[in-house]
């Protein structure tokens, strides 16, 4: 199965507005991509075709702001704050993960939004 990395900011309007990295970032990118030491989001609350979620482990502790879009790939209605790494898996595409439909993630090395 291939799988892709993407970074959710805080800003994002939709999940459109992620940028996907070309490849698996190290410790160090993942803390860079969420601001701080890595906190693993657990399985059971993951949405079907996301692999993976990483936050800011301190996030709550420093008052992050709020990330609505990221939460919608969780199937708990926890609301994750500051930035978000995900993986998720390429073929099947964030429109089947998500309840609103045709949302796809952007394409290798593209970032769209603002």
């Amino acid at each position: 199965m291939k799988y892709k990395w993407s970074i959710i900011r805080t800003g994002a309007k939709a999940v459109w507005d992620a940028q996907t990295l070309s490849e698996k970032p190290e410790l160090n990118g993942m803390q860079e991509a969420v601001g701080g030491y890595i906190e693993n989001i657990p399985k059971n609350w993951l949405k079907k075709g996301v692999k993976v979620m990483y936050v800011n482990e301190e996030g709550r502790m420093y008052d992050l702001p709020p990330n609505p879009v990221a939460s919608t790939l969780l199937n708990n209605g926890e609301l994750l704050v500051g930035d978000v790494l995900v993986q998720w898996h390429v073929t099947m595409g964030l429109a089947d993960v998500l309840p609103t439909g045709g949302m796809d993630m952007p394409v290798e090395g593209e970032y769209i939004g603002e």
